[in-house]
C-alpha cells in the first residue's frame, strides 16, 4: 500500500506558519497593551496625588511663584495623561486588528489540516475499496478453479 501524500503540504505549512507568527504578533502587542496599561494607571496615579497635594496646598495659601510651579508641573501631567491614554487607544486597536488577523490565520490554516485529513479519509476509502476488489477477484478465481478441477 502507497503511503498518503497531501499535494498541498507546502500550502499547509506556510499556513501553519503564517498562524504561528501571527499569534507571535498578536502576543507582543498583547505585551505593549499591558505595558501602555500600566504607564497610564501610574501617570493618573500620580496626577491624582498632585491634584490632592495642589488642593491641600492651596488650603494653606500660596505665594504667586509656587502657585505658577504647581500650575505648570500640574498642566504637564494632564497633558501626560491625555498622551498616555491616546497610546493605550492604539495598542487596544492594534491588539484587536492582531486578534482578528490571527483568527483569519488559525481559520485558514485549520481548513487545510480539515481538507489534508478529507484527503487523506478519501485516500483510505479508497485503498480499502481496492484490497476489496482484490480479494473479490482472488476468491473468484479460486472458485472458478476449482470448479473446473471439478468438471475435469
Amino acid at each position: 500500500m502507497k503511503t498518503f501524500v497531501f499535494r498541498l503540504q507546502s500550502v499547509l505549512l506556510l499556513r501553519e506558519r503564517e498562524e504561528q507568527a501571527a499569534q507571535l504578533e498578536y502576543a507582543e502587542a498583547l505585551k505593549a497593551l499591558l505595558v501602555a496599561q500600566r504607564l497610564l494607571q501610574d501617570a493618573e496615579r500620580l496626577r491624582d496625588e498632585l491634584d490632592e497635594a495642589f488642593a491641600e496646598r492651596r488650603k494653606h495659601g500660596f505665594r504667586a511663584a509656587e502657585q505658577n510651579i504647581y500650575w505648570v508641573s500640574m498642566l504637564k501631567h494632564h497633558e501626560g495623561c491625555k498622551l498616555r491614554a491616546e497610546n493605550f487607544a492604539k495598542s487596544a486597536e492594534e491588539v484587536e486588528r492582531l486578534r482578528i488577523q490571527m483568527l483569519e490565520a488559525k481559520r485558514k490554516s485549520e481548513t487545510m489540516l480539515h481538507l489534508k485529513e478529507k484527503q487523506q479519509q478519501a485516500y483510505k476509502e479508497a485503498e480499502r475499496h481496492a484490497d476489496e476488489l482484490l480479494i473479490d477477484d482472488i476468491v473468484s478465481a479460486r472458485y472458478a478453479s476449482e470448479l473446473r478441477k471439478a468438471s475435469a
